[in-house]
């Protein structure tokens, strides 16, 4: 268990940055197309 322990918090880490950069370019990608349409 306590060499499961570091494992799973890193994992967490990198989910949440997943996470977060999947959102980013989410929102990038519906700025980008609101631009195009209403340009």
């Amino acid at each position: 268990m306590k060499t499961l322990k570091p494992i799973l918090r890193k994992a967490a880490h990198i989910l949440v940055d997943v996470v977060f950069w999947l959102m980013m370019a989410g929102l990038g990608w519906l700025f980008l197309q609101v631009f195009v349409f209403t340009s």
